[in-house]
């Protein structure tokens, strides 16, 4: 008769004793909060210089010269004629849209703040949604309201935890 073979892997492995598994909780805890830390560190403030065209999606119109992605905050302030969203949907993190400045969403496309607190999306001056198919979403914790104005067939879409109109 053969004898058969055990190897360390076929023994069951003991269970950490309580005090163990709370502290491997606490650790795992403390690895999330700074995975969270970090990616909120990653946000840049993008500011529009319109060098180039008024188009959003040309990254010579940005002091970063890059367009603001999802995590961003963006300033829009002192713009020469209707900054356009015209070839993708657009997702920030934030948008400070100057009281004389205009952030045209074109046909087909949406324009979507994304806040995370403590910044609040700040939406001050015009947006125009070209038509029906156009969307200005507003998503996340905060956004204040300041004298604006959207006009057009699109949609206003605010699903947020506060917003405030001042």
């Amino acid at each position: 008769t053969r004898c058969a073979r055990t190897s360390s892997t076929d023994r069951p492995r003991p269970r950490p004793a309580a005090g163990q598994r709370a502290v491997l909780v606490v650790v795992g805890m403390i690895v999330a909060v700074m995975v969270v830390a970090a990616a909120a560190a990653r946000a840049v403030t993008t500011t529009w210089v319109g060098t180039a065209s008024d188009d959003w999606h040309d990254a010579e119109n940005w002091d970063t010269d890059a367009v603001p992605g999802s995590g961003d905050d963006v300033v829009l302030i002192g713009a020469a004629s209707a900054v356009r969203v015209t070839v993708a949907d657009v997702t920030v993190r934030s948008l400070q849209l100057g009281a004389a400045d205009v952030l045209r969403v074109e046909s087909g496309r949406a324009f979507t703040m994304n806040t995370v607190s403590p910044t609040a999306a700040s939406l001050v001056g015009a947006v125009q949604l070209a038509d029906a198919n156009a969307r200005l979403v507003t998503a996340g914790s905060q956004v204040h309201v300041l004298d604006a104005t959207v006009t057009g067939a699109g949609t206003l879409q605010i699903s947020t935890n506060s917003w405030t109109r001042m």
